[in-house]
């Protein structure tokens, strides 16, 4: 039955790029999980909500938790928060605050405005630490795919102003550490080709492709970053998780973490538990560990 559950999700994952938000669904999160849906724009939709896993008995906890917030996948053209909302539930049972996002698709706006959606969740995060036991010190952020790719815009990207809503301007979107799954590590558009993600001007402005791609950012003094990737990625070939490992050499960046799944396609990851667990071990290490070291 769980592998016919994995199968499921990985189906909503793996979603047409044409398709729009997915269908909102009724979420049940187990009995001893509380889930709370907020939203980051006043007045907002379903586009810019968060859903907030805490199990119950550390609900008024005065102890802050170690937090993950999940983006979801989909082409940066489809998808919903909803996907993640099983691994919240798991990481809110094993003592995380557990987080899913959702982000402004590209026909609802175009770029760059899922990374100003997603940098402005994070801040909203940290604003809500009063009310949830939320340590604002200890956030990981974990991607898939085109979420991946928002996730680490997050980790690399650090500017002020360049994707700054203006919103919640008291707090900053810096996270700890991410982890990036099949990865788009650069943005380009092929001319011609059926899902053009950039418009014709923003595609012949060089400057702007770069603004967006995660790659630009690569430095030396990066949080630490785990990325898994298939060889066999056909959505997001294997140069995007290769460039990057090679700008990351260059730089001579020591907390960056490449994991090469030899036969994994685009889907590879939610296929196997063991990458599954690997993840939550790394989350355990870098936010649970980190905060028992600061004591």
């Amino acid at each position: 039955m769980k592998k016919f559950i994995i199968y499921c999700l990985l189906f909503i994952y793996i979603i047409d790029a044409e398709a729009l938000r997915s269908i909102k669904k009724d979420i049940s999160p187990p009995s001893n999980i509380q889930y709370i849906i907020e939203n980051y724009i006043e007045n907002g939709d379903r586009s810019t909500e968060i859903g907030i896993a805490i199990h119950k008995d550390n609900l008024d906890s005065d102890i802050k938790l170690p937090t993950v917030v999940f983006i979801h996948g989909g082409g940066w053209r489809s998808g919903d928060k909803q996907q993640n909302a099983w691994q919240c539930f798991n990481y809110a049972n094993k003592g995380f605050v557990a987080i899913t996002i959702s982000y402004r698709l590209l026909d609802e706006a175009p770029f760059p405005q899922c990374i100003i959606d997603v940098k402005t969740a994070l801040r909203f995060i940290k604003s809500l630490s009063k009310k949830y036991p939320i340590d604002v010190e200890n956030i990981g952020v974990w991607g898939y795919s085109a979420g991946a790719h928002l996730a680490l815009m997050i980790a690399l990207e650090d500017s002020s102003d360049l994707f700054n809503s203006g919103l919640y301007s008291a707090f900053d979107s810096k996270v700890k550490c991410a982890v990036a799954i099949a990865a788009p590590t650069y943005l380009q558009n092929r001319a011609g080709g059926k899902d053009k993600k950039l418009s014709n001007e923003q595609n012949n402005d060089k400057e702007f492709r770069d603004q967006i791609s995660p790659i630009t950012y690569v430095n030396s003094k990066q949080i630490s970053i785990l990325m898994i990737h298939g060889a066999k990625d056909k959505i997001v070939p294997p140069k995007h998780y290769k460039s990057f490992a090679s700008k990351c050499n260059l730089k001579e960046v020591e907390n960056f973490s490449l994991i090469e799944v030899d036969q994994g396609d685009h889907g590879f990851y939610f296929k196997n538990k063991d990458y599954l667990l690997m993840v939550s071990n790394y989350f355990e290490k870098m936010l649970k560990n980190a905060k028992n070291d600061q004591k």
